[in-house]
């Protein structure tokens, strides 16, 4: 069974390395693609895609990058946390108030995140959205 040092890259990406074992087990094992599934921990359409096709890689490129609703206020917002950065700790902005004075700014949108290391840490707004967030695994619950 295939340990998670030999899965290449990890969970959701699909690399040279995986391809060329999922092809192996099935060309030259002769191995099922159930088998296969449950060895590499991929789907059977995944399995079958890797099988029927000659590409050594599969990859998604967006065509376009959707605007967030915050772009309009990400001046606003970039000013607003550079001076807050400048403060000593007492005096900085809490995250509530960040989304209170871009509010005031005439910002519509619900929900304001704080994203540390590239990763959500907070959200702060109308929608419930952390509690989505957390049970999708992508939030730890605090």
């Amino acid at each position: 069974m295939a340990s998670m040092g030999d899965m290449g890259a990890g969970w959701g990406m699909l690399i040279v390395e995986t391809i060329a074992k999922v092809r192996r087990a099935y060309f030259i094992q002769k191995k099922p693609i159930k088998a296969i599934c449950r060895e590499f921990r991929l789907s059977r359409r995944v399995v079958r895609k890797v099988i029927r096709s000659e590409s050594t890689e599969f990859r998604y490129e967006r065509g376009r990058q959707p605007l967030p609703r915050i772009d309009p206020w990400r001046d606003q917002l970039d000013g607003l946390l550079l001076a807050n950065e400048e403060k000593p700790a007492r005096e900085r902005l809490t995250l509530i108030r960040v989304f209170e004075e871009l509010s005031g700014l005439g910002y519509e949108g619900t929900t304001v995140l704080r994203v540390e290391n590239g990763m959500i840490a907070e959200e702060v707004g109308l929608d419930d959205g952390v509690t989505a967030l957390q049970q999708l695994g992508i939030l730890k619950a605090a």
